[in-house]
């Protein structure tokens, strides 16, 4: 009868054991979903913030939850003849991908220094100004995942010899290309909504558009001032 009771007294302490055991096991979980509570992301939103170097300006932008989730790049200091936009910038150890490029001027202060510019896919949106009067810029490669050209994004841009949009872009504001005077063709997606008037103002050295059907009775309007076009001795290709 001893032997018993002190095997169920052994057994009793055991289990006891075992489910203090259980309870450390939840404390630590509890403690450790504090402490990834604690560590959310407070970046600062909407405030003027730069890289390590000192070099790239941007803002960040809040997502659904009120969070930093993307970037706005809105300056450029790096002295080069070329610009390659990085996928994400770093900040207070988050990585946020780069989605719009400028805030309504151009981003690089000696624009006449910029011979290539390269755009990540990441990239939706380039605003206002953001390289216009890059006179010197010869070469623009567009990404996939582009949707958004503004107002007079490449203002000014007279060495540009083509301008080939991605097929994700869907809209290409008033003056975007106006003043592109080297520009020899333009080819405009079959997803491409909106083409406003001037988008492609006085590119005097346009030989061949290639362009949407439904935008067929607006080339005039679109091209203003292009004497090709207003001429009709460039060729006009509607691939759809």
């Amino acid at each position: 009868m001893k032997r018993i009771v002190a095997f169920l007294v052994a057994f009793l302490m055991v289990a006891v054991c075992l489910a203090s055991c259980g309870n450390e096991d939840i404390i630590d979980s509890s403690t450790e979903s504090t402490q990834q509570t604690t560590e959310e992301n407070n970046d600062p939103v909407g405030v003027q913030l730069q890289s390590d170097d000192g070099l790239i300006k941007f803002q960040l932008v809040a997502g659904e939850d009120g969070k930093a989730a993307t970037a706005t790049l809105y300056r450029w200091d790096i002295l080069s003849s070329t610009i390659t936009i990085p996928e994400t910038i770093t900040y207070n150890g988050h990585e946020y991908p780069i989605t719009v490029i400028g805030l309504g001027q151009n981003i690089t202060a000696a624009p006449s220094t910029v011979e290539t510019l390269v755009l990540s896919s990441n990239v939706k949106v380039i605003n206002a100004s953001a390289f216009s009067m890059c006179n010197n810029l010869k070469t623009v490669a567009f990404a996939e995942g582009l949707e958004k050209i503004s107002n007079s994004a490449f203002f000014g841009c007279s060495s540009l010899t083509t301008i080939e949009l991605p097929s994700t872009v869907k809209t290409v504001e008033r003056s975007a290309f106006t003043g592109c005077a080297s520009v020899s063709a333009v080819i405009i997606g079959e997803n491409t909504e909106t083409v406003e008037d001037s988008a492609f103002g006085f590119c005097t050295g346009i030989k061949t558009i290639s362009l949407p059907r439904k935008f067929a009775d607006r080339v005039k309007d679109i091209f203003n001032g292009c004497p090709s076009v207003i001429g009709e001795t460039c060729t006009i290709v509607y691939p759809d």
